[in-house]
């Protein structure tokens, strides 16, 4: 099974990744399996998959592959389109606290849209890994009203540096000439993130026993819950909830998750999971049904409310397969769980140019 759910997420990277060269994708493919045999095959890799971020993203990978630092990758890039190479601007400024430098490296301006290849390493030890995660903590502050997002895009095991790439813009203006300061309070790294099989909920036996369930707020009162929820899904919500049921529990992962109760709710399937720690470690998942050809069930709706301290939470998930069917069905989760969270000060100030129009000015002050 686990297999299966490996193929296909392998599935979609592909389709995300389709219009990159065939050529590079096999030879990704071929450096990913000789990685441990030596330090040529790592750099191999390392120029394969910057083939694959500038396919992807187009022109604002190449501003943050040239503006990585490393001489290779930029060769690299430049011999492959020098003149959107040159489009790169430095910046080259850096902070230190705890011994994890954040280093703004470089940016590449198009229009009132701003990319910003930004890397952290831990100058000491192994604190950043391949999982990194600012979870939603830093900040990108211009003088104008901006919008933004941050996304790891590569993780450097010999150097211990994770690299993210920052898009930010401006609603109505170029932000050509603009400052901006990015900061970051704290991430996460080190989470253990696999797919599992959950035989314990026997789908055969689940759809013949009753099950203990009530009104949502008085699941809520139960568990002393501050009576708060979201819902996902087609918007009308799960009025009825399963009660926690202390047999039906178990840890389907070593640690941040346990399954609370299962059972048929109105004629439908509930999975209820708690996850410990969402506020700190960012603990999350998700429940799936699959069936012995492969296909995938997914939920269609879901509850989530925080248990009593606000630090974990509840998430139940209903789906939309009848009784009949369920038997021929498996449930299977995905979980996130385990994480560090590590907590700092790191902020830099830098200008916003675009080398471009700055050497037309030079030509024509000429």
């Amino acid at each position: 099974m686990e297999q299966k759910v490996t193929m296909d997420r392998k599935g979609m990277a592909e389709a995300f990744l389709g219009e990159i060269d065939e050529k590079y994708l096999q030879e990704t493919i071929q450096f990913s399996a000789r990685k441990k045999q030596g330090r040529y095959w790592k750099m191999a890799l390392k120029t394969a998959a910057c083939i694959a971020l500038v396919a992807v993203l187009g022109v604002s990978s190449l501003s943050a592959a040239t503006a990585a630092g490393s001489l290779k990758a930029y060769e690299y890039l430049y011999k492959l389109d020098p003149a959107l190479a040159e489009k790169m601007s430095p910046v080259a400024q850096s902070c230190v606290d705890q011994d994890i430098e954040m280093r703004v490296a470089g940016i590449y301006v198009h229009g009132n849209i701003v990319d910003v290849y930004v890397t952290m390493q831990d100058l000491t030890g192994s604190r950043l890994d391949g999982t990194a995660d600012l979870f939603d903590s830093y900040s990108i502050h211009t003088n104008c009203d901006q919008w933004g997002g941050c996304t790891l895009v590569d993780f450097d095991e010999e150097t211990c540096t994770a690299t993210f790439l920052i898009k930010a813009g401006l609603h109505d203006q170029k932000i050509d000439g603009k400052k901006m300061t990015f900061s970051v309070s704290r991430f996460l790294s080190g989470k253990q993130e696999r797919w599992v099989e959950m035989p314990q909920i026997n789908l055969s036996e689940v759809v013949t026993q009753k099950a203990d369930y009530r009104p949502e707020r008085e699941v809520q009162e139960l568990i002393e819950s501050p009576i708060e929820h979201e819902y996902s899904g087609s918007g009308t919500g799960l009025p009825m909830l399963l009660v926690p049921n202390e047999a039906q529990t178990f840890a389907p992962v070593e640690t941040g998750a346990k399954i609370t109760a299962y059972g048929m709710v109105d004629g439908k399937l509930h999975v209820q999971v708690y996850y410990e720690d969402v506020s700190g470690r960012d603990d999350h998942g998700d429940i799936q049904l699959v069936d012995a050809s492969g296909t995938y069930q997914l939920r269609s709706e879901v509850a989530y409310f925080r248990d009593k301290d606000r630090v974990g939470r509840y998430e139940e998930y209903e789906f939309n397969v009848s009784a009949e069917e369920l038997p021929g069905y498996q449930v299977i989760g995905y979980f996130s769980t385990g994480a560090k969270l590590y907590e700092g000060n790191w902020k830099i100030t830098f200008p916003i140019v675009n080398m471009e129009d700055a050497e037309e000015q030079e030509q024509s002050e000429e």
